[in-house]
């Protein structure tokens, strides 16, 4: 379906479908596909047969473990989840706030359930073959971390990803995700160290609990758990999360073997580390800008310092002894991840995360908002051109400590610009896209780079025609210099051009590993931000109003093309998902300015 000449609107709200809270944004995504149904049957002299189901995989619950290293999510649930009879974790407007109940909807906690990960993995295993268990092995490290490290404990090899569907204790820990007790056994030392990246962390095996306060009640937790609590103000130091943020991966060819080549693949800290140098005197912890700063604030929705007691009584009711506490984390971790948050929404059946709907709604709701108004701002000015046209300049500002967009090289960033008569009408346009996220020219077509096969997308500094669109990206190279699509066969960068955090430094740490490619010349690419202009035709008429939009997909549609190729279970799982999803690109920022 082709981009209308106006903004997408929901049916009978008025509301720009990208700026819809989730409800509403998938509800008219569901309605299209039911009235399409309809139609079909009564048009139709037979009836619409529904499509043959998929085979889920039987991810099961996950109960009470307390092994001798770690606990699933259920067992602190107990004193650090909300409770009707209790005031604790509640902030100033008396909100629940408790760290279980925020974490449940998270992909921390359903990391091991992610479709798209399992998706991934399963491409990665059939275009690799030869390696197909190390693959596995490799990815469980950060998506099924409490298995891998029961495992290796006991004197065990680190499982495969078939853990995550076991019917035993290691099953059930390797579905809590990314859990509690993992976090929190973690100690400082070698936090950040390169020996720690790609999943290879090590929580302490004395279930010694490390939290932010230096007086926490020792006897209740023991009592209650049997770990024992530990002052650790490293809670809140960045590099807590340095060791799952960062993957470098070892490149190999079509047989499996190692080509030499290592990719950057994942380098979320190694830009925050990067970009946000220590100031002299101040320990890593007491920075105000790290990656917990944003993503578990101690701040409520309206800005307002948490104070609170951090737990409760099992069975209900506060437990008098408690303090109020200030620097109360809420385990929000925001990301930007909407469509696979949208997917256990909607597919819990298939998933099973024991989560309510309504926590994944909030989830979603309380992302976008994180989205539209942490990640950036726009800045547009707009001028008569010397031949007769208008020339409009647009500036980004990446108000993140990190790339934008961050995360797994499959995000992808664009820049939609769209200049408007009087009336409304489009007259000019660059970046449309359509309901399947895929991105139109002026025309309304499907643009090529979006098919497989199609070309990559130019880094652009200026963008003059409406076959053009700025697009922010990833694209990968095996060791042949050709491109590819597989992470383990993808030995360089043809291209990351996603904006540098403010801050960067070429000569900093980790500057290799990070470094942009792909924007040689371009000197409105800086650190913090990008400049880009549009040349508008004077054919394309009186323009009143130009608007400009900053949007994300977490999954671009070409990678998704292009992972759907792939004949494995889990792909055809991901497919059945991905085809009922809503697939809007989320806004991330947007700016106006009027033509006089």
């Amino acid at each position: 379906m082709a981009e209308s000449s106006a903004e997408p609107y929901a049916p009978m709200t008025g509301t720009p479908l990208a700026l819809l809270p989730a409800a509403g944004r998938t509800n008219t995504a569901l309605g299209r596909w039911a009235v399409a149904i309809w139609l079909l049957t009564a048009c139709s002299p037979e009836p619409v047969q529904p499509p043959t189901p998929i085979a889920q995989r039987d991810m099961g619950p996950v109960g009470e473990i307390n092994t001798a290293w770690f606990a699933t999510s259920i067992r602190c649930k107990k004193c650090h989840g909300n409770h009707d009879d209790a005031d604790a974790m509640r902030d100033a407007k008396g909100r629940p706030v408790a760290p279980h109940d925020l974490w449940q909807a998270t992909l921390m906690a359903n990391s091991a359930r992610d479709p798209l990960w399992r998706a991934f993995v399963a491409a990665e295993t059939v275009h690799n073959p030869a390696i197909a268990e190390d693959i596995e092995r490799e990815c469980v490290r950060c998506h099924a971390p409490m298995a891998v490290h029961e495992a290796r404990l006991a004197g065990q090899p680190t499982p495969t990803l078939a853990v995550v569907d076991e019917a035993s204790a290691a099953g059930e820990l390797a579905r809590d995700g990314v859990s509690c007790t993992l976090c929190h056994l973690l100690p400082a030392k070698n936090l950040g160290a390169p020996e720690t990246f790609n999943g290879h962390i090590r929580p302490n095996d004395k279930r010694l609990l490390y939290g932010p306060y230096d007086d926490a009640d020792t006897h209740a937790m023991m009592e209650a758990v049997s770990f024992q609590p530990r002052h650790g103000p490293h809670m809140h130091d960045s590099a807590l999360c340095a060791g799952c943020h960062t993957l470098l991966s070892e490149s190999v060819d079509e047989t499996g073997q190692k080509t030499g080549h290592v990719l950057p693949e994942l380098t979320t800290w190694m830009a925050w580390a990067n970009a946000n140098p220590t100031p002299p005197g101040v320990a890593p912890h007491e920075m105000e800008n790290t990656c917990q700063h944003c993503h578990v604030p101690h701040d409520s929705e309206e800005g307002i310092p948490i104070q609170t007691k951090v737990a409760r009584l099992p069975d209900g009711g506060d437990r008098a002894p408690i303090p109020v506490r200030e620097h109360f984390g809420r385990h929000v971790f925001l990301g930007a991840n909407t469509l696979v948050l949208s997917m256990f929404r909607d597919a819990r059946a298939q998933l099973r995360p024991d989560v309510p709907a309504a926590a994944f709604e909030e989830a979603i709701e309380r992302t976008r908002a994180f989205l539209f108004k942490e990640s950036a701002t726009l800045q547009t000015t707009a001028k008569a051109s010397a031949t007769g046209g208008l020339e409009v300049e647009v500036k980004i500002e990446n108000l993140t400590g990190h790339k934008l967009p961050g995360g797994h090289p499959t995000r992808r960033m664009w820049l939609r610009l769209r200049a408007l008569d009087k009336n409304g009408t489009v007259r000019w346009r660059s970046g449309g896209y359509d309901s399947a996220g895929r991105i139109l020219n002026g025309a309304g077509e499907v643009l090529p780079m979006e098919k497989i096969g199609g070309p990559l997308a130019k880094h652009r500094q200026v963008v003059d025609s409406q076959d053009q669109v700025q697009v922010y990206e990833v694209a990968l190279a095996d060791h042949k210099g050709e491109r590819t699509f597989s992470l383990k066969r993808a030995a360089s960068r043809l291209k990351d051009n996603r904006i540098m955090p403010p801050g960067w430094r070429p000569e900093g740490p980790w500057a290799k590993e990070i470094a942009p490619v792909g924007v040689a010349g371009d000197g409105g690419f800086v650190g913090g931000g990008h400049t880009v202009r549009y040349l508008v035709p004077k054919s394309a008429g009186a323009i009143a109003k130009v608007q400009v939009d900053l949007v994300l997909q977490p999954l671009g549609a070409r990678q998704a093309a292009e992972l759907l190729k792939v004949d494995h279970e889990d792909v055809r799982r991901f497919a059945a998902l991905w085809e009922r999803a809503d697939r809007w690109p989320e806004v991330l920022a947007t700016d106006k300015v009027a033509i006089p």
